[in-house]
């Protein structure tokens, strides 16, 4: 009987090499992880296998530490591995990381961009973002990130500790207001998508790049004023009310 700590504030205690279900051997584990709180199998580490190893990125240094500071209070053995910036970040995936938590304003990259580097150098890791994001425009544009989990910087140590546990688990966390505009843009996303011509797809596009009407003009070769309009007209069928509503909604129903 060895002393695993304590799990939900009780002592722990376990056999090595016994679990209720059945566990992966050290030699074939994908990945080491350890378990949510209420598995009882043990983690591959200390089977033999090495430490899981985890990625953060802010460029905020006290972040990071808060963050640190938060993921080892529940997993001290996880090793943490800190990234101030997108490139960084994607250096480090060298290291192969079974988890990443990132915020999406770093210096890089722009956000979905960043995060899209991020997945195709770790294809088979869980990432959660780290948002400061409140506003429901903003939101519409992370809904269709190659993510498993959104966290808000504004949560509890707790809740920050159970999103990852469930993700690392195999699961999915999303705060409840993403959850409801996802399901918003899933029941009306294709009629409004149906409604918008290639023309506008090619405006939207440039639109979600950050570019001004004059600037998608010359690009295209169309006069400032058949921009506005077709700006007016993608406004109209996704429902948006102004142009970054527009471009946010548009990213999220897949249009860019």
């Amino acid at each position: 009987m060895i002393h695993l700590g304590e799990i939900d504030g009780r002592p722990a205690f376990g056999h090595l090499g016994h679990c209720d279900h059945e566990c992966t051997s050290p030699a074939s584990a994908p990945r080491p992880i350890w378990p949510a709180a209420s598995s009882r199998c043990w983690p591959s580490y200390l089977m033999g296998g090495d430490a899981p190893r985890w990625l953060i990125c802010d460029d905020h240094p006290l972040v990071l530490g808060a963050m640190a500071q938060t993921i080892l209070h529940r997993w001290p053995d996880v090793i943490i591995d800190r990234a101030g910036s997108f490139d960084e970040a994607e250096a480090l995936c060298e290291l192969d990381p079974a988890l990443v938590l990132t915020d999406l304003a770093m210096p890089g990259a722009t956000p979905l961009n960043g995060i899209a580097r991020i997945r195709r150098r770790l294809p088979n890791a869980r990432i959660i973002v780290l948002t400061g994001l409140i506003d429901d425009d903003l939101l519409l544009s992370l809904v269709n990130l190659p993510v498993e989990g959104f966290i808000s910087k504004a949560e509890s140590g707790a809740v920050v500790q159970a999103a990852i546990e469930l993700v690392v688990a195999g699961g999915h966390y999303f705060p409840p207001r993403i959850a409801q505009l996802a399901s918003n843009i899933a029941r009306t996303g294709p009629a409004s998508a149906s409604r918008i011509t290639p023309r506008q797809h090619e405006v939207i596009k440039l639109l979600a790049s950050g570019h001004s009407n004059k600037e998608i003009a010359k690009l295209l070769g169309l006069s400032p004023a058949t921009v506005k309009t077709h700006v007016a007209q993608v406004m109209a069928n996704v429902g948006a009310n102004n142009r970054a509503e527009a471009a946010a909604r548009a990213v999220a129903l897949g249009l860019t």
